[in-house]
């Protein structure tokens, strides 16, 4: 007879109380050794039905087999044991036959019923035939706190969890009525956690379709699944981050270096981020000091000289430079370690914030010893001492934040509080820096030469821009922007040129995917009387700024071969080495001469027919002449910008800026060159070389010839106008200063009176390898030029006076010095071939003074790279460090566009004041003008817009509840808004804002306002960027606000 349960409770009158375990599968009868379910401490007690036997059941000390004793047996061996009054107790009735009364009673009514309760981990088993049945069990505590469906996860992970449980239900619950009423229950759990129904009842269909058998069976985990995890913080944004990776993964796996690396299209997986119970529980429990005062105490010891920087005050709230506060909330004496503290300035509220692993007061000294013998190239040290007007007196000391971890974690500590009190750069000078980038009475331009800084005031500057537009011989104005019309004109042409095969199917790379129009604006020239501006066009994203640089590449070849090229002044310098004067010659002459506006007064005619006469010499043309002769055309003619809001073309010559300008100029003074000399009859210098529109050369006439041969010159060409210079001692160059020495041409070194030697100043942000090279560079070119040594004496001493005002280091410059006068001039001068297949990879960051360790860092790891099979082709070498160029001063202040001032400077938007304008009621509710974003962030208007504003981005905002949407239009404002109001009228479905502004909501379209919130200059990439970054800093995206996505390119 099959037993399903049994109890043994025989001890001859000591009784040891132990668990009860039940042991819930089919047993025989016989002695066989049973496994058990359940059991502790050795010490099984076995429940049955049926006729008592006088058997104990026990589990074997080892192995987990289950034995069965005759009685006597076992009292044989357990009665030596009981006599141990410390853990048994004798009592004084036999309390069997009580206690199998009870447990008859429990047995019959469960066999009656024909089921069992008995709950173990999360089962509720019962018995049911000879079966054991199996359901979900609750406990009375479980709280059912699931995810919240809202929170900030991916929705994969909230999708999956109600599916899990279900599936667990699933797995457990051997009845379907009993699977039912469970998956009711877990689907109300969840409800209250704010899961969508949809999200529930799909789920619930899920695991519907599947068997209990299926979800009992084991699944073996055989996936050899090799894609590569890309591991980031999740965040709304980052779906179009990942869309864009998945679409461009394919330029990897093209690339032979990279293929194995990505079989397959990388896995994403979010990392699990630090949650509310991360930040609230703690393992560790520190021993709280006995004095809770907040602020660093002196410490008391007789010899220390931190007390007294410690003990003038008690510095508890920390104001920082750019208004935040920092409060310390913990005690500290001069003897605490393993912190970050703060130097406080008392005159100016001046702060310092570093770091020590050691006591305070051994930092603290070391910062007084800087102080007190002024150490150069320490902040601490020059502030408080002269001229600076604070001192050692001013200096107070305060501990801020006790880092119980790491170095790492300390360092990390220092580097929030600098960014958290601003203490990087003195808050003035920033202000300082905004208010003059704010000022429009002023323009601030880099001078033509000599590297100064020019600050014009405005007025005078448009006057002289407009002086020079107003030559209609050069320029004529147009009546609106040109830009699309240009733009349409180069489409046509390289679709004929590539249909009729003079060009290559590639070619339509060379038609610019955003234009724009170009930027006309001045550079001063300070060396000139009266300081006339030279005229630039920035072009850098005009539609033919592609064809022009595809031009500059076929024509530069050309300019290098004429006879009179000079390239730079290394190669004027490796040109004259061996020059001699003949013997018994006559004057030894030098003289220049200069082009007067090269650029502006070249002819088209002429300029073309130069470009047809070179281009018809090459020996295998694959691109016929006609055809670079139209591209040049279209480059010439369509050479149009704007200025004060107003749009030009220039009709006469080439534009200062565009990438063929000078090669395009250097090909029709050469083709100018070549006509003179086969029709001068006269004498002809001994030497003529150029440098695009600056001559030099050398005559052995007389002066009379010279001088006959410069009139020719001039009256050769009637639209070039030249300038000259004759002597027979010396004349200037580029930065030479030639003169004759015997039969010799000796070079020196010439500073403009207008050069400014403005280096970069030594203490500045950059990598000192950059700082250090400078002089070296200088004492180079130095060694180049002078051909003779006590010229490089000399001036070098004044290169090094140069560095020396700008803070340069006296061990820096005498060491580029040393290096310099290792090398002689002949090698200074040769030709350095760049013969170098370096293919190591550039690691491209920005510059800080903390990168340091990482870059070390990665050269210590780049073996586990290199060792893999996948990535050691990748990097045979370790990468090369490059910094790139951050924003400086001047991209700060200098500007190439110059737009014209709107007559109302109110900063809003306004209504336009047409009379079936929808925009108007909507923009002219109220003035927005500073924009408070849900994250507590404000943006503030200052430009002044109209509906028929264009190129911006704008910003949506509900009266009711101060939702916002922001938004891009190339349009005009009016345009887009109307899109908007169109679809909230409707009320179309999947549109963000139209779901607002409509029921069940309670905003309604009363309750819109608009607002322009930046003008965008750029491409459509620009205007998109700079609304993703208003999107993130008003945090826009939903559920916060209307915006459901950002789009990346």
């Amino acid at each position: 007879m099959p037993v399903a349960c049994c109890v043994i409770l025989k001890c001859n009158m000591y009784v040891q109380i132990n668990m009860l375990c039940i042991v819930l599968q089919e047993i025989s009868l016989d002695k066989k050794p049973l496994r058990l379910l359940n059991r502790k401490k050795n010490v099984t007690t076995l429940i049955y039905v049926g006729n008592p036997v006088q058997l104990i059941g026990r589990s074997s000390d080892k192995g987990g087999k289950f034995v069965l004793l005759d009685n006597s047996e076992y009292d044989s061996k357990v009665l030596s044991q009981l006599t141990n009054p410390l853990h048994y107790s004798q009592i004084e009735e036999d309390p069997t036959q009580d206690i199998l009364k009870v447990v008859a009673n429990w047995a019959s009514k469960w066999v009656s019923q024909g089921q069992i309760d008995v709950v173990f981990l999360d089962l509720q088993l019962s018995i049911c035939d000879r079966k054991i049945k199996s359901n979900l069990h609750f406990k009375p505590t479980d709280s059912h706190n699931y995810l919240l469906y809202p929170s900030n996860h991916p929705k994969s992970c909230t999708k999956s969890i109600p599916y899990s449980q279900l599936l667990r239900a699933r797995r457990i619950c051997s009845e379907d009525s009993d699977f039912s009423a469970a998956s009711k229950s877990i689907l109300s759990f969840f409800e209250k956690r704010q899961y969508p129904t949809k999200v529930l009842t799909g789920a619930l269909h899920r695991i519907q379709g599947i068997d209990r058998a299926e979800a009992l069976s084991k699944k073996s985990n055989t996936s050899t699944n090799l894609r590569i995890p890309l591991v980031i913080s999740h965040h709304p944004s980052v779906r179009p981050i990942i869309r864009a990776i998945y679409r461009n993964i394919e330029t990897l796996r093209k690339d032979p270096s990279t293929r194995d690396l990505f079989p397959e299209p990388p896995i994403t997986a979010f990392r699990v981020e630090k949650n509310i119970s991360k930040h609230l529980v703690r393992a560790s429990h520190p021993q709280q000091p006995t004095d809770n005062t907040p602020g660093t105490f002196p410490c008391g010891r007789s010899r220390c000289n931190t007390c007294p920087v410690v003990g003038k005050n008690t510095l508890i709230n920390i104001l920082g430079s750019n208004g935040n506060r920092f409060s310390v909330n913990q005690h500290f004496t001069c003897t605490s370690t393993n912190l970050v503290y703060i130097l406080v300035c008392g005159r100016c509220n001046c702060l310092y914030v570093g770091e020590t692993k050691r006591r305070l007061a051994d930092r603290i000294t070391e910062h007084l010893r800087s102080i007190k013998q002024n150490l150069q190239g320490y902040p601490v040290a020059t502030h408080f001492n002269p001229p600076s007007p604070c001192s050692i007196k001013d200096l107070a000391v305060t501990a801020a934040l006790m880092c119980r971890g790491s170095d790492r974690d300390r360092q990390t500590a220092e580097n929030r509080l600098i960014m958290k009190l601003g203490t990087l750069s003195p808050h003035e000078e920033r202000e300082a820096l905004l208010s003059l980038k704010r000022n429009k009475n002023l323009i601030i331009k880099p001078a033509d030469k000599g590297g100064a800084v020019v600050v014009w005031q405005k007025d005078l500057y448009v006057a002289e821009a407009d002086k020079q537009l107003s030559d209609q011989t050069a320029y004529t104005e147009l009546p609106s922007d040109p830009t699309s019309d240009s733009q349409a004109l180069v489409k046509k042409t390289l679709t004929n040129l590539i249909r009729n095969n003079q060009l290559p199917k590639s070619a339509t790379s060379l038609l610019h995917p955003c234009p724009q129009i170009s930027n006309f604006y001045l550079l001063p020239k300070i060396h000139k009387a009266n300081n006339p501006g030279r005229p630039i066009v920035s072009s850098h994203s005009c539609p033919t700024v592609l064809i022009s640089e595809f031009l500059d590449s076929v024509l530069f070849p050309l300019v290098s071969a004429l006879p009179s090229f000079v390239q730079d002044t290394p190669h004027f310098l490796r040109l004259i080495q061996d020059f001699e004067f003949p013997e018994n010659c006559g004057e030894r002459l030098l003289f220049t001469m200069d082009v007067s506006s090269l650029y502006t007064s070249i002819p088209h005619h002429a300029a073309l027919s130069a470009i047809r006469h070179y281009l018809d010499q090459r020996q295998d043309p694959q691109i016929p002449t006609t055809t670079f002769l139209r591209l040049t055309e279209l480059v010439l003619t369509q050479n149009c910008f704007q200025f004060n809001g107003r749009f030009f073309r220039q009709v006469k010559g080439v534009a200062m800026g565009t990438k063929m300008g000078p090669s395009v100029a250097c090909l029709t003074m050469g083709h100018f060159e070549e006509q003179l000399f086969s029709q001068y009859t006269g004498s002809h210098p001994f030497l003529y070389k150029r440098y695009i529109d600056d001559i030099v050369g050398v005559a052995t006439g007389t002066r009379q010839d010279l001088e006959s041969f410069i009139q020719f010159v001039g009256s050769f060409c009637p639209f070039l106008k030249f300038t000259h210079c004759i002597s027979d001692t010396s004349v200037v160059f580029l930065d030479l200063q030639l003169s004759i020495c015997d039969r010799k041409i000796k070079s020196n070194l010439h500073f403009k009176p207008t050069d400014s030697h403005n280096y970069l100043l030594y203490p500045s942000n950059h990598p000192k390898s950059c700082t250090k090279s400078i002089p070296y560079s200088q004492l180079l070119r130095a060694r180049r030029i002078c051909s003779e040594d006590s010229d490089f004496s000399a001036a070098s001493k004044s290169i090094l006076s140069f560095f020396e005002k700008r803070q340069y280091p006296t061990k820096v410059l005498t060491g580029a010095l040393h290096r310099i006068q290792g090398i002689d001039r002949a090698e200074a001068l040769s030709k350095k071939s760049n013969t170098s297949t370096n293919l190591r990879i550039p690691l491209v960051i920005s510059h800080h003074p903390s990168v340091r360790p990482i870059i070390r860092a990665i050269y210590r790891n780049i073996e586990t790279l290199r060792k893999d099979p996948s990535t050691r082709d990748l990097f045979p070498e370790p990468p090369i460090t490059a910094f790139r160029v951050e924003k400086n001063i001047s991209k700060h202040l200098v500007r190439a566009s110059h737009p014209q001032q709107p007559t109302d400077n109110t900063p809003g938007t306004f209504p336009c004041g047409r009379s079936r304008c929808n925009t108007c009621p909507v923009v002219g509710k109220n003035t927005l003008i500073n924009i408070l974003g849900s994250n507590g962030n404000r943006f503030s208007v200052n430009q002044h817009f109209t509906c028929t504003s264009t190129n911006l981005v704008y910003i949506l905002v509900c009266g009711r509840c101060n939702c916002l949407y922001v938004g891009e239009t190339k349009r005009r404002l009016a345009d887009r808004i109307t899109e908007h109001l169109r679809s909230i009228k409707q009320n179309l479905q999947g549109y963000p804002v139209a779901t607002h502004f409509n029921p069940p909501s309670p905003c309604s379209i009363k309750d819109l306002a608009v607002t322009a919130a930046l003008m965008c200059r750029g491409s459509d990439r620009d205007r998109q960027t700079a609304e993703n970054r208003l999107i993130m800093k008003l945090g826009t995206l939903s559920p916060h606000g209307l915006n459901i996505r950002m789009d990346l390119f």
